[in-house]
This record gives structure tokens, sequence and C-alpha cells, in this order.
């Protein structure tokens, strides 16, 4: 039986959790131990996490919730998931198996967006391409679902709390330095939301003027993209 701690940060997520922390439940072949970094929530959150069995602890920003979240971890192998995403059936075993089977220590997903618009599937075909091409050179990864382990994360001092866009990207970076780096063969789905609420013109921006902040001028931290982590929960994405 494989064994594997989640965590997951989450604000006001009460409809995307009743939907992913069955999908964790149900895995086969995997004991997971989820925990929800919550950063305030005024929803029915900690109540559909409890009812899970999942621990809840005291959240923030996905970084600092990423970060809280790893203390109580009680296993080596971890992984952060973002609430909005969908995991298949078999998934987490896949995953797990394969990062033994190449001995490393950080693994980072190709996302498929869970959406019928083809501007949002094609930015996000733009993103795996950046993930794929710059995987030996400068890491990306998205982070709605990394797998890492503990020691790893406190080798690299954990994410950096102070870059609200682009931490996940930033952590493969790191990781990369102090480990293994692999890019996942089971792909994930996930919501177009930010896509829809901040506009795909301006996200599409937003994430290009970040990478290039990044590459010539170093991490973009503070809040200078203005980076978003609640959502209006009354809208379908």
């Amino acid at each position: 039986m494989k064994k594997i701690s989640i965590i997951i940060p989450v604000l006001n997520e009460e409809k995307c959790l009743s939907t992913l922390l069955p999908s964790i439940a149900s895995q086969e072949g995997v004991e997971s131990q989820v925990i929800i970094a919550d950063a305030g929530s005024t929803d029915s959150t900690r109540a559909i996490a409890k009812r899970y069995k999942a621990k809840v602890v005291k959240g923030g920003l996905p970084a600092v919730g990423r970060n809280s979240g790893t203390k109580y971890a009680k296993n080596e192998r971890i992984a952060f998931f973002d609430a909005d995403i969908e995991i298949p059936p078999g998934f987490l075993k896949k995953c797990i198996e394969e990062l033994e089977r190449k001995k490393a220590d950080l693994g980072v997903v190709i996302a498929r967006a869970r959406s019928d618009k083809l501007l949002d599937k094609f930015l996000f075909f733009l993103w795996n391409c950046i993930v794929v091409l710059t995987q030996k050179i400068y890491p990306h990864a998205i982070g709605a679902c990394i797998f890492s382990t503990k020691t790893l994360h406190k080798k690299i001092n954990g994410f950096r709390t102070d870059i609200s866009l682009g931490e996940d990207s930033n952590y493969a970076l790191k990781a990369s330095k102090a480990g293994k780096l692999t890019i996942l063969k089971e792909k994930i789905y996930t919501s177009a939301r930010r896509l829809a609420v901040e506009g795909r013109w301006n996200m599409f921006k937003k994430m290009f003027l970040c990478g290039v902040h990044r590459i010539f001028i170093g991490e973009a931290t503070g809040n200078k993209f203005n980076y978003k982590f609640d959502y209006d929960k009354k809208k379908k994405y």
C-alpha cells in the first residue's frame, strides 16, 4: 500500500472539495492523508473536509497554506493539489510508482482545461509547452498538482511566501537543483475559472510578464501582478 500526504490550500471551496475529496478517497492501492490548509473560509469548506476525515489547519495564500500543511504531513511522499482539479481512478498509485521507478523527488504534471472554449484549451496547451520545453534549463510547474517529498521540501525551505504569482515554478526551479525532477505521464483536468474571472487576455499578459520578470529581473515578490485567491462561487466555470 502506497502512502502519501496531500496538502490542499483553500478559501471557500465547498463546491470543488465535494468533488475532489471523494475522488481521493476512492483511489485504490494508496493510503492518503488529506490536509486542508484553510485561509478563513466562510462557507461549508471545513465541514466537508471533516466529513471526509481530512485534517484542517490554518492556511493563507497558496504558498503559505502549502508550507503550513506540510508541517502536519505524516508521510515522506507529499503532493500539493488545488481544490478545483479532477484526478482519474488510479492516478495516485500510477504517479507514485512512476516517481519511484524514475527515482525522482519532484513530479509535475500536464494540465488540461476543463472547458468547452477552444481558447482555454489553447492557453493551457501553451503553458504545457513551456513546462516541457524548459524542464532541463529553467523548470516550471503548475501549482494545481505537484508531487514532492518532505525531505526535499525542507531542504529547499518550501514555497517562497513572498511570491504571490509564480511561486509554484520557483519551487520547481529550487527543487531541480536539490533533487531530481520529472514530468509525469498522468494528466489532470482543472477548471478555467481564473481565465474566466480575470479575462483570457489579461491572464495571458499577466503570466507572460511574470515569466519575463522571473528570467531577466528575478522573482516577482509581493503582489505585483494582483493575484486573486478567492472566486465568485455563484459563477459556473
